[in-house]
């Protein structure tokens, strides 16, 4: 089990590298969302603009600027380290492939170990 859980893990460490590195922060905001929000089983979660810039290799006014134009487009609402996703669907098309290869490697883990301890 624990070897699931760390190819897991390194799965999104790889893919996040490699997004970091490739595609747009809009795309890579929308990501790190959607996969914190998977994580909480919650569409409102606490997070900063400051750890999310850090997270995204970015800076936290960019980041700021960016989740700025997801509130404008009604994706999410966001109020002092607060945020809630407002369109998961939305959200999920203004993400880049990289958020549906972390998910899937994520629920085979979760579907793997739901299994071994039932």
């Amino acid at each position: 089990m624990a070897l699931r859980y760390v190819q897991a893990q390194l799965v999104q460490v790889i893919q996040s590298a490699g997004c970091n590195a490739t595609h747009n922060l809009e795309q890579r905001l929308a990501r790190w969302l959607l996969i914190c929000a998977d994580r909480a089983h919650s569409d409102t979660f606490e997070m900063s603009h400051e750890y999310l810039a850090q997270m995204l290799g970015a800076s936290r006014p960019t980041v700021s600027i960016t989740a700025f134009i997801l509130k404008g487009r009604q994706l999410i609402e966001y109020n002092h380290g607060l945020i809630h996703i407002l369109d998961v669907a939305g959200l999920e098309k203004v993400a880049c492939e990289c958020y549906q290869v972390i998910k899937e490697h994520l629920n085979n883990y979760a579907e793997f170990e739901s299994s071994i301890t039932a």
